[in-house]
């Protein structure tokens, strides 16, 4: 597992940005995503897609979209940690972590996986649960199958365990809700949320 940071530092990316306006609006995300020093604006590079920038999401789209360009995959893991007020999520590309962050409300997590299905993402969604019964996961999940998204179930507490995250800069920074959703995106077990078949 790595950072989208550290793998920014050791490929390097040029990204080509049209007007002024685009240009003040890549480089905002970038610095608000703390990779501003990481990646080229120019003429001659990747263009950046508009629907990425027009997201209702637009740091977590942007930042898988980079991941994704990086490792050469639309392969994506969206780890959700369930709080009483506030939801964590990770998405994972092909072992490149590309976001951390909060969200408020299930219509969020929606919207972001809508997002990031209009950017052609392969995306597989993992709901983390507590206890024996998940209702309020499997809840979830049947919205999210509704709309043809690939969801699993995943035992917070396995994962708490069975994840290790290793010595990185980044966990640091993390509030507890990242955290969970990052161990639940890189949990090895998950359960199929509509046949309880095990995934290892």
């Amino acid at each position: 597992m790595r950072s989208l940071a550290l793998e920014l530092k050791r490929k390097g990316l040029r990204l080509a940005v049209g007007g002024a306006r685009e240009l003040y609006r890549v480089y905002g995300l970038l610095r608000e995503l703390g990779l501003s020093g990481s990646v080229v604006l120019c003429e001659d590079g990747i263009k950046v897609p508009v629907r990425a920038l027009a997201s209702r999401h637009p740091k977590a789209t942007f930042a898988c979209w980079l991941a994704s360009q990086l490792v050469g995959s639309s392969s994506l893991t969206l780890g959700v940690d369930f709080g009483e007020k506030n939801i964590g999520v990770a998405a994972v590309v092909e072992g490149v972590v590309a976001y951390t962050g909060v969200l408020r409300s299930v219509a969020e997590v929606r919207a972001l996986a809508a997002d990031l299905l209009e950017l052609g993402f392969s995306l597989r969604v993992r709901l983390g649960y507590t206890g024996q019964n998940p209702f309020n996961a499997e809840r979830v999940a049947t919205e999210l199958q509704r709309e043809g998204l690939q969801v699993e179930l995943v035992s917070e507490d396995e994962a708490r365990v069975g994840v290790l995250l290793g010595d990185f800069s980044f966990v640091g920074k993390l509030s507890q809700h990242e955290v969970s959703a990052l161990k639940i995106a890189l949990s090895a077990a998950a359960l199929s949320a509509s046949s309880g078949e095990r995934y290892s």
